[in-house]
């Protein structure tokens, strides 16, 4: 049988707004595409796309708003309620249906997959047309969605994948749980993959090379170099570097709020729409 998952692709961030959401990012040194409303889904996004890191997948942060609220399906509604920041991590792989029948297997219900195309209209003139199969994501505390992309040419534009802060990819996603080992336990099983406390305390996995990370309140909060309140709910994201020191400089330039931390440093929530960063060397 053929793997079900072939990497954590991207990760899912609802903003209230995404064209200001995608302006907070440019001002730290990010790139972001332009908006692309989902017709019909009363929803558009912004994307942060970054080199692939394997063949038939991708690896970007998606900025998330609702455009028309009426148009939006209950599931997402219901996932994108409450505060801004991470919302959903979203898997790729290669059969969204067949994904379908698996999942349901393993006692997770989606609905059938929706093929989703639309028209990215470039500065130039040029339009380009991503699309993709998807079972949407489901509205629980970590959520997840399962992808199946149709055109993956137009996330490879050159002028989306040079970040002037010398970021070059996420390295994975991290959530806060009061029992971190049960909470990631059901996406380690999926990911065929088990997951095994690191020395900070987290509880890591991956189908891939992103890694889903959840620990308790303290312990993220010392990853975040700022107070995570307990809950059950992703958190923040981890980023690579090329070379750190500039990154901060930066970072620090664009007055962002940053703290050391044991393996590099973060980015508070505060600066980045709800979405706390932790940046590393890569």
């Amino acid at each position: 049988m053929s793997k079900l998952v072939n990497e954590l692709d991207h990760v899912l961030c609802k903003v209230h707004d995404a064209d200001e959401a995608a302006g907070a990012f440019e001002k730290l040194g990010f790139v972001s595409t332009p908006l692309s409303p989902m017709k019909g889904l009363g929803i558009g996004n912004r994307l942060i796309i970054f080199p692939q890191r394997k063949e038939g997948c991708l690896n970007f942060i998606e900025l998330l708003a609702v455009t028309h609220a009426p148009d939006v399906r209950p599931n997402m509604a219901a996932l994108l309620e409450g505060r801004e920041g991470p919302k959903s991590l979203i898997l790729s792989g290669a059969d969204a249906g067949s994904a379908r029948d698996r999942f349901k297997a393993m006692g997770f219900e989606f609905d059938a997959p929706n093929v989703v195309e639309r028209d990215w209209h470039m500065p130039n003139g040029d339009i380009e047309k991503p699309a993709f199969s998807i079972l949407p994501p489901l509205a629980q505390q970590f959520s997840f969605a399962y992808l199946e992309y149709l055109n993956l040419a137009p996330y490879a534009r050159p002028e989306w994948l040079g970040h002037t802060n010398g970021i070059t990819g996420l390295t994975g996603v991290i959530g806060v749980s009061e029992d971190p080992k049960a909470a990631i336990e059901p996406l380690a099983r999926i990911f065929n993959c088990p997951a095994i406390r690191g020395e900070d305390g987290l509880y890591s996995t991956s189908p891939g090379e992103i890694q889903l990370k959840i620990g308790t309140a303290d312990d993220v909060s010392e990853r975040f170099g700022e107070t995570i309140l307990p809950g059950e709910r992703y958190v923040g994201l981890e980023l690579g570097s090329e070379k750190i020191s500039t990154t901060e400089q930066i970072f620090n330039e664009a007055q962002a709020e940053i703290a050391s931390v044991r393996t590099g440093f973060a980015v508070r929530s505060t600066s980045a729409v709800g979405i706390a960063l932790a940046i590393e060397q890569s």
